[in-house]
């Protein structure tokens, strides 16, 4: 049995007598279910990885089309790449691309909520906040760029 496994079903067990909240699980690395078999439990985990790996392609995909100026070919394999893992907090490098794909076609507006969604998952994150303002300063919005880019 895989030690990770075994582990997490000790630590399953001790959250359940104790009552506590179970920690939480870095990205990559699956919660143990004591409901499920172990080869279901595998399973699952070849699935998330799979998926991991469909999402990977996809964002390489996009960010290859975005170097080549192919920018609505990349917008559709962002978009491809959040339907993937859609709650994931690391699709702000996403949203962060393709917010540049549609800035570079003049698109402002769907850049501007694409930063937003990008600085929702990240509020700290200054580089989605610099590119918001710089789409605010292209509509002529002098006075939100600012506020963007002073955040």
């Amino acid at each position: 049995m895989d030690v990770f496994l075994n582990g997490q079903k000790i630590l399953t067990e001790y959250f359940r007598i104790s009552g506590s909240q179970p920690i939480l699980v870095q990205e990559n690395q699956y919660q143990y279910n004591p409901g499920k078999s172990e080869e279901t439990a595998y399973q699952e985990i070849y699935n998330n990885q799979y998926l991991q790996g469909q999402k990977d392609e996809a964002i390489n995909k996009g960010d290859s089309l975005l170097s080549e100026g192919r920018y609505e070919e990349a917008v559709y394999f962002y978009d491809q790449a959040v339907n993937q893992d859609p709650n994931n907090w690391n699709n702000w490098k996403v949203f962060n691309s393709k917010g540049d794909a549609l800035f570079k076609q003049g698109k402002y507006e769907e850049a501007i909520q694409a930063y937003n969604k990008a600085i929702e998952l990240t509020p700290e994150n200054p580089i989605a906040y610099g590119r918001k303002g710089a789409a605010l300063k292209a509509l002529g919005r002098a006075d939100e760029s600012d506020v963007a880019y002073a955040t």
